[in-house]
This record gives structure tokens, C-alpha cells and sequence, in this order.
């Protein structure tokens, strides 16, 4: 927003949001006591949009000071860079059980285990297609939740969700 829509309106008509939040509150604090106060990453009301900004409330004379600084470049820097991480970690991961053992279900296996963790999925199924017999045959079913205990249900299995912890492998 510019300058003449805030400078010298109260906060609670230019922040939809301040009251519920619980921010009005401490803004008074800041007022009463002269403490100042910091969000070091405040997400504003969807009306002002996709931002982050770093927030400090400070007392002015007998009012309040707040300066907004807008950190949304630096936090979708920053969600890349953390998205990139778990990529190469996977990648890296993925490459070392890899090379320590070359049998095809043990690298089925492997790449499962890290596309799962990689998607955030917490079953990775994968599958070949058998053309002569025109017939899908799962190759290897990875549960994240439970690798090792292929016959015990997911703890968080119930009748909506009926998820089983299950890893194994399957030979054509």
C-alpha cells in the first residue's frame, strides 16, 4: 500500500486481521511498556497478498512505529534452495545404496525408497508393463511408514484410509 493509505490511520483499518490475530495486542504492549516487537517472518492478511515481510513495532512518542520489511524474494530464494537440498540429498542418497549393491530389486528398491522420500509420498509403487502378456506387474511396493514390518497395518490406518506398511520386491 502507499504511504497516504496508512500514515496516520489506525491499525485496525488498514489490517483487516490485527485483532484475531492477537498482534493488536501486543502493539499496545509495545505503547505501554516500550518494548519493541518482532516477527521475523510475518505472512499479512491474503489481502495484501503472497508476502513475507520482517515486522518491528516500536514505541514513537506516544504512539507506534512500524517498519515492514519485505523479505518474499528472500523466503522463495530460500524454499528453492531448501527444495534443491533434499534433491541432491535424495540424488546422493540414491547413488550411494545404489553402488553398493547391483541387484535389481535392491536398486528397485533404492529408488522407491528416495522417490518417496523425494515426493513426500509415503508409498512408492514401481511398475512394468509385461507386453506379451499385456499385464502390469509391480515390481517393487514401498511403505516409508514401515519398511520393515511388511505385515503389520500403518499406525494411522484406519477404515477411511486402510494404508498397509508393506516392502517388498516381486520377480516377473
Amino acid at each position: 500500500r502507499d504511504r497516504e493509505a496508512v500514515i496516520g490511520k489506525n491499525i485496525t483499518d488498514i489490517v483487516p486481521d490485527i485483532e484475531e490475530s492477537g498482534r493488536y495486542e501486543k502493539h499496545l504492549e509495545v505503547i505501554r511498556t516500550g518494548q519493541p516487537f518482532v516477527v521475523d517472518d510475518f505472512i499479512p492478511h491474503p489481502v495484501f497478498g503472497d508476502m513475507h515481510f520482517i515486522l518491528k513495532s516500536f514505541k514513537v512518542g506516544d504512539g507506534l512505529g512500524v517498519i515492514a520489511s519485505d523479505i518474499t524474494e528472500h523466503k522463495r530464494a530460500e524454499k528453492t534452495l531448501q527444495r534443491r537440498n533434499r534433491e541432491l540429498t535424495t540424488l546422493y542418497e540414491a547413488a550411494t545404496a545404489i553402488s553398493s549393491d547391483f541387484s535389481l530389486d535392491a536398486v528397485l528398491q533404492t529408488v522407491a525408497e528416495q522417490m518417496s522420500k523425494a515426493l513426500g509420498l509415503s508409498r512408492c509403487a514401481l511398475s512394468l508393463w509385461d507386453r506379451e502378456q499385456d499385464l502390469v506387474v509391480t515390481m517393487v511396493d514401498h511403505s516409508v511408514a514401515w519398511p520393515d514390518k511388511a505385515d503389520e497395518k500403518h499406525p494411522k490406518a484406519d477404515e477411511k484410509h486402510p494404508t498397509e506398511a508393506v516392502c517388498t520386491t516381486h520377480d516377473l
